[in-house]
């Protein structure tokens, strides 16, 4: 029989204006923290933690190691940042979460990510440069 999989949570941080601006760790956070709740889990249950976020343009971001999964106290047995690039990252998430369900390694797996791109560009767009 094959092995059956299912998104149990969502999670999604305030879009649009915000009052001030987070970081990613912080709308990664929120997110994640969402999800655990929507899905009716405990963070006691997580047993792995998979980072969607892909590096832009070839470049690499200063990265904050499990930041999501140490600020939450997860108990993750796994913790993969950065699983890919550009669309990808979503889907490469999706196919990690399932192999490490299948070798038994979580019964639950916890997928964040966050993006700042837009708002960025728009920073340097008020800031007299080239944004969107």
């Amino acid at each position: 029989m094959p092995a059956e999989y299912a998104i149990v949570g969502y999670g999604v941080t305030d879009i649009g204006r915000v009052d001030e601006p987070h970081s990613l760790i912080e709308y990664e956070t929120e997110a994640a923290a969402r999800a655990i709740a929507d899905a009716g889990l405990q963070r006691s249950d997580i047993g792995a933690a998979l980072q969607a976020v892909s590096d832009l343009s070839g470049s690499v971001r200063t990265r904050h190691d499990d930041a999501y999964a140490r600020v939450l106290g997860l108990p993750a047995n796994v913790y993969i940042e950065n699983v890919g690039r550009g669309g990808e990252h979503t889907a490469m998430a999706l196919i990690i979460a399932m192999k490490l369900l299948d070798l038994g390694i979580a019964n639950y797996v916890l997928v964040a990510g966050a993006r700042d791109d837009f708002s960025r560009s728009r920073r340097v767009k008020r800031a007299g440069g080239r944004g969107t």
